[in-house]
């Protein structure tokens, strides 16, 4: 069996869109939930969420070419996936495969 070593990580949350502005947050006790604004919560029991704002995948990702249909799950999973790879200090891909 193979070993797994984890070297880079890469978060997108709603707290932040990167490791230090999260991590920033959190250190000063700040909270990441609010009064939904994406959709209208009304008709809901509640309309207090924990929501990505201002998320736009071209701030994290070079190509975004067929990621446009994509669901805002599989946009930050990509985002993440690019910060985990720049913090791994691995090298740079290239658009055709960002």
């Amino acid at each position: 069996m193979q070993r797994v070593v984890i070297t880079g990580m890469g978060w997108i949350t709603p707290m932040g869109h990167d490791i230090e502005s999260v991590w920033a947050r959190l250190l000063r006790g700040e909270s990441g939930i609010a009064h939904t604004t994406l959709f209208d919560a009304s008709t809901f029991p509640t309309t207090i969420s924990a929501e990505v704002k201002n998320f736009r995948l071209a701030d994290h990702v070079a190509n975004t070419k067929g990621h446009e249909v994509a669901g805002r799950n599989t946009m930050f999973a990509l985002a993440a996936a690019a910060q985990a790879w720049k913090s791994a200090g691995l090298p740079p891909l290239g658009p055709q495969h960002s």
